[in-house]
Parts: structure tokens; sequence; C-alpha cells
């Protein structure tokens, strides 16, 4: 799309840039009241250099500087360069955008001749670049809630089965459904044309994979010959049990040595003699009868320590679960006894 007076227009807009930039007055109205002098100027530098990668047809070049002139500041002259670099990429729809955002934003009272000129001129090139979009109509058989995308982005529902602007230039179409197929169209669409595409997904077998669905998880390796059984003979669960049944048992002949010891103590213990309804003893006799109670307590406390350990140990190996059989309920409760710690169940 030519630009009126080409080159010397181009020339005259940088000189209205600069001039429009440097106005404080303008800056108030058309900018944010917090950009500060030094962005302006970046703006400034920005916008000029622009229109003369403008002039060079160096359309990425100046899209790229536009776009940061109007991240600093926004102007009407920079709308205008920013989307005249997007027609020279091809990137009409965007271009549109840009054109509509700079003729339809208010103009202030008391603007200058290159504002309102910009927005003149953005006026006239948006109505040439209209008649240039083109357009593409999707359509989707097969699949309740079919997923679309164009080049990658995503098609809203909405927006299928009617008119959909995009850049002229090739185009990559997909659509897809949970138990559907994912099918694939390649158009190309010429300015100013409206192209209809249509895809026809395929229901798959019971069984397969859809595209939308989540991928399935990975299989557990075999297991390592000469290791374990899991599930029905042995697991972590069972192998736990054992071992804090055997640590239960180990702790349960601890007691019974100990309490050998003390009855022995008790039983050595000749310099304590009756005397009525207790004992007299010397001193030696005296030491023995108390390491006797010493050790007689612990061995009762080992005793207790043991028997839970072991009846924990019986738990949690009997309530291991099994890949074979049916879980086994498993109840257990601990009982002190006078000759010790006694283990009830039943399972």
């Amino acid at each position: 799309m030519p630009f009126p007076n080409t080159r010397a227009f181009l020339r005259r807009a940088a000189l209205f840039a600069t001039l429009l930039l440097a106005s404080a007055g303008m800056a108030s109205t058309l900018a944010r009241a917090d950009v500060s002098d030094t962005d302006k100027g970046t703006a400034r530098k920005l916008t000029i250099d622009g229109f003369a990668a403008l002039d060079k047809k160096d359309y990425g070049g100046a899209a790229d500087l536009f776009r940061r002139a109007d991240s600093l500041f926004h102007a009407p002259m920079i709308t205008l360069g920013y989307a005249r670099a997007e027609v020279g990429l091809g990137h009409l729809v965007s271009a549109q955008e840009l054109y509509n955002r700079l003729v339809h934003e208010p103009v202030p009272a008391g603007a200058s001749a290159t504002v309102l000129k910009a927005v003149e001129d953005g006026k006239d090139e948006l109505r040439q670049l209209e008649a240039r979009i083109p357009f593409v109509v999707i359509t989707v058989v097969g699949g309740d809630a079919p997923v679309v995308t164009v080049d990658g982005a995503e098609v809203p529902r909405g927006a299928l089965g009617v008119k959909r602007p995009v850049d002229p230039g090739d185009h990559v179409v997909t659509a897809t459904a949970e138990g559907f197929s994912l099918e694939t169209a390649k158009v190309t669409v010429a300015e100013s044309r409206t192209q209809t595409v249509e895809l026809m997904l395929r229901a798959l077998p019971l069984g397969a994979i859809s595209p939308v669905d989540p991928p399935p998880d990975e299989p557990a390796p075999p297991p390592v010959q000469g290791a374990p059984p899991t599930g029905s003979s042995f697991g972590a669960q069972r192998v736990a049990g054992l071992v804090i049944g055997g640590a239960g048992l180990a702790s349960l002949v601890v007691a019974g040595v100990t309490g050998g010891i003390a009855l022995g103590g008790q039983a050595d213990a000749g310099a304590c003699k009756p005397t009525g309804n207790s004992l007299a003893c010397n001193s030696s006799g005296f030491e023995q009868q108390s390491s006797a109670r010493d050790l007689a307590w612990a061995s009762t406390a080992t005793m207790v320590i043991g028997g839970a350990l072991a009846a924990t140990g019986l738990v949690v190996f009997l309530t291991a679960p099994a890949a074979t059989e049916v879980r086994r309920a498993v109840t257990a409760r601990l009982r002190l006894t006078p000759a010790g710690v006694a283990v009830e169940g039943g399972f």
C-alpha cells in the first residue's frame, strides 16, 4: 500500500515527531503523567529513527523502534509509524488494530496540526487496508468439543464457522477432539480473499490414545532376578515387620537373661537372714539385694519394650498388602501379666 508523498512525507513526519514530543502541553494529554523527560527524549529519538527505517524499507527495524517508543511515550505519530511498519511486514491484522487505536482515541482539544494530520492519514490508510485483509472460515466435523489451532495458536470455539481475519500467506490449521484423530490442513490465503477450511475428525478405535488424552503411565520395570518378590510374598512393609519383630525378640531374650541374673543375685544373698517379717542383712548382703532389685526392674522394662516391638512387628508383617490374596484384618493388643507381656489378637 503506497503511503502519501513517501520520502518527503516521512522526513517531514520525523521533524513533526520531534516538535510533537518536545511539546510540554501535548505531553500532559497524550502521555502518562509519570513519564520522565529522559523517557520522552528517548521516545523522540526512537520515533525519528523509526521513520528513517521506514524510508529505507527496513520494516522489521522500524517496527521494533516504534514498539519501543510506544512503550515509553504514547502519541499518534508513533502509532501511525508502528502501523505502517506492520503493513510492510505483511502483518495486516495487527496493523489494522493499530490503525483502529489511532483513529478511535479521542483527540485532545487544541491538538497540533501534526496530530490532526496523523489521525486523518490513519483513517485513509485504514480504509485501504481493510479491503486487503483476507479471512479464513474453519469448520470441524466430528467431536463435541474440538480443539482447533492456526499456526499453533488456539482458536476460540466461538470463532469456528465464521470469518476470521488472518495475514496473507501460508497457514497450518489443526483440529482434534477427545476420542478422535488429529487432522491437519495447510492453506494459502491471498489478500482480499476468504478461504474455507473443513476438517473431518475420525473416531479412534476403542482403546486407542486420543491426541488430547493425557499420556499413559509408564509400565513398572520387571523385578530384578534374585530380589525379593513383591505383592503376594515380601514387600517393604513385610521387611519392616520382620526387622521390628526381630528387635522385639532380641529385647525379650535380654530381659530373660537379666531376670535370671537378678534371681541368682537374690539367691546368693547369704548375708541376709530372716528376722520375723523382714531380712537382716549386713553391708554385703544389702548391696547384693539392691543390685538384684535394679536388675529385676531393668528386666521388666526390657520385657515390656521387647513385647511391644514384637507385637508391632507382627501387626506390620500381617497387614502387608498382598497382590493375590484379600488383605486380612489383623487385631492385636498388649496385656501385662505377672510373667511379663502377653500379645492377644486374631486374624
